[in-house]
């Protein structure tokens, strides 16, 4: 998959991506992309946040 695409998925699910991460899955398939995508979403954490007034 190109680089440039997949830049564009991930910068649309709003995950940021590493330039060796990148070259790691330029060499993979589309299908194979996006199933690392969804698992890698599978283990974010809740962002808690503590508001001062």
């Amino acid at each position: 998959m190109k680089s440039t695409h997949i830049q564009h998925l991930y910068n649309r699910v709003g995950f940021g991506i590493t330039p060796k991460e990148l070259v790691r899955l330029s060499k993979k398939s589309k299908k194979n992309v996006v199933n690392e995508l969804f698992t890698a979403s599978d283990k974010v954490t809740d962002l808690r946040l503590i508001l001062l007034f």
